[in-house]
């Protein structure tokens, strides 16, 4: 077992600014106050684009720097997830926030009942994940431009089951070749089911699967993959209670190519993650809550002994002012 460890630290402080711009246009920017890679409180700009939904007959076109449209964490702000920390194979595929980057993302609507959306985006590529302050491992590689920029596509869907209950789904695929010619292709599914009581939501379900593979020049094609899966039942308004469950099966070479996840402190994964979280929310109105979590992680291997990691945290998120609507 590992030595409990305590820190309490503010997270991060966001700034977000909103505005239609004409009839055509409107405009997002967000500034986040927040620790950087240097253990340092600094100011930097997360979100900076301009969308419309009126130019093209109800599709939406999105240009600047934002958060990728894929899967379900990645198009949701840290401050709206349903648990704490990310799922440990996501912060290792997208960092802990989720991936940024500047390009330019149209997505298109189909006239169906099953209200399809199809997200297409194409974005520079040069730094993929988003951590504050952070930079890859190899410093002259971010200064490069990367080989094949970013592409990436969403097709997902949401289905009314009543005025109550509904599921949003969506099949998700990313590439790209960074500068140091390492080829990365992500392949990903995402599922959310809610069903609402009253002014709660009652039961909640959602779930993620990514596969990664990576190939650099002539080497052989690696891959690993990752899912968690949470359910949440509201007792009421201000009272609910949720299992986080994930796992992450690392490549056989994953540990010779330097991928130490950022909070392990040196620990690797050499086979099989495991991560299980029980968690208590108490939402004092719809602009503050706090969340009280335990979690147990197994699989990590530190001095070539696997061992078994404990970790408590305790949770506060409010907002002021008026909050954009929240995705599904």
């Amino acid at each position: 077992e590992d030595q409990l460890e305590q820190d309490g630290y503010l997270r991060e402080f966001e700034l977000a600014l909103y505005s239609e711009i004409d009839h055509n246009w409107k405009g997002s920017m967000s500034f986040v106050y927040a620790k950087d890679a240097n253990e340092e409180m600094a100011t930097e700009i997360h979100e900076a684009f301009v969308q419309s939904s009126n130019l093209f007959m109800g599709d939406t076109l999105k240009i600047g720097q934002f958060f990728l449209g894929l899967g379900k964490l990645n198009r949701t702000h840290r401050h709206e997830w349903s648990f704490t920390t990310s799922p440990f194979f996501f912060s290792e595929y997208f960092g802990s926030e989720g991936v940024i980057d500047t390009g330019a993302e149209y997505t298109h609507r189909l006239g169906t009942s099953q209200n399809i959306q199809i997200t297409l985006g194409l974005t520079k590529g040069n730094e993929f994940v988003h951590e504050h302050g952070h930079e890859e491992e190899v410093v002259e590689e971010e200064k490069s431009n990367a080989q094949w920029p970013t592409h990436y596509l969403r097709v997902g869907g949401f289905n009314e089951m009543s005025t109550t209950t509904g599921v949003e789904y969506g099949l998700n695929y990313l590439g790209r070749k960074d500068a140091a010619k390492v080829t990365w292709n992500y392949a990903g599914a995402d599922f959310t089911f809610k069903k609402r009581v009253g002014k709660h939501i009652d039961w909640k379900v959602q779930a993620e699967y990514w596969q990664r593979t990576y190939k650099e020049n002539q080497e052989d094609e690696q891959s690993d993959n990752g899912a968690y899966i949470l359910l949440e039942k509201g007792l009421d308004q201000h009272h609910s209670f949720g299992l986080l469950y994930g796992i992450y099966n690392a490549a056989d070479k994953h540990e010779e190519q330097g991928h130490v996840h950022e909070e392990t402190e040196g620990r690797v994964v050499e086979d099989e993650f495991r991560e299980t979280t029980l968690q208590y929310t108490y939402s004092n109105s719809e602009f503050m809550k706090y969340r009280f979590s335990a979690s147990l992680e197994s699989g990590l291997v530190k001095d070539e002994e696997e061992i078994d990691n404990y970790k408590y945290q305790i949770q506060m998120v409010f907002n002021i002012g008026k909050h954009p609507i929240h995705l599904f």
